[in-house]
């Protein structure tokens, strides 16, 4: 089977427009976006510190990181990067090269390509705190994002949050390669899950704050 692109595309260039308090986008010819022309996105991130996930021998630690752009015009939410991770900065094996990608590289690389500076969080505070520290520590990270947190009291207010958006073909992100042949890309999966077993995953989990948190702090044109 061929390898399917993802229809998402990566701006070709960007323009941060402060008087405005937004990113302007251009794209090169796509299914998705208006060539030759610029798209104003309020562009935020949301993470999920990592948790434990699985059972038995399938345990293991994984955290979730998603960054998206809401379109000022239509507030299409679109996914633009999405990622677990388990650490802050890579961690080494004994030989020296990489076990283990971390985070703090992929969001300095991130913050070039969309100018995102700010993640929604929502979990333990003793559990951000200690995330939050090995950000601030991490070499790889800069410049440093800003870290806003997103309260909610009932989990069903995110669902809630998650499934509008979906009804109302708001929300725009990638199922993978071949959905049917179980290759999909993480979130799509977790999405999946949650619809079908009510089981919240970390991806799921950085949904749920990045739609809570675009619903409690939308765009204004002051900065």
């Amino acid at each position: 089977m061929s390898r399917m692109q993802n229809p998402i595309p990566k701006p070709w260039r960007i323009m941060l427009d402060r008087e405005r308090n937004c990113t302007t986008m251009y794209f090169q010819e796509n299914s998705i976006f208006p060539s030759g022309r610029g798209v104003d996105f309020m562009v935020r991130g949301a993470v999920c510190w990592p948790a434990t996930v699985g059972n038995g021998v399938d345990t293991a630690t994984e955290g979730f990181v998603i960054v998206a752009g809401q379109e000022l015009e239509s507030k299409r939410v679109v996914v633009f990067e999405q990622r677990p991770f388990v650490c802050v900065d890579h961690i080494l094996a004994p030989d020296r090269m990489i076990q283990y990608e971390g985070i703090a590289h992929r969001m300095t690389v991130w913050h070039s390509r969309y100018y995102v500076d700010t993640y929604y969080w929502h979990d333990h505070l003793d559990t951000h705190n200690r995330y939050l520290i090995q950000m601030l520590r991490s070499e790889m990270l800069n410049p440093k994002p800003w870290f806003a947190e997103v309260i909610w009291h009932d989990d069903n207010q995110a669902k809630h949050a998650i499934w509008e958006m979906v009804t109302h073909n708001r929300l725009v992100h990638w199922a993978g390669e071949a959905p049917e042949h179980g290759r999909m890309q993480p979130l799509y999966d977790a999405l999946l899950r949650f619809r079908d077993k009510e089981e919240i995953l970390p991806a799921t989990k950085a949904m749920m704050t990045l739609a809570i948190g675009l619903e409690r702090f939308p765009w204004r044109a002051e900065t």
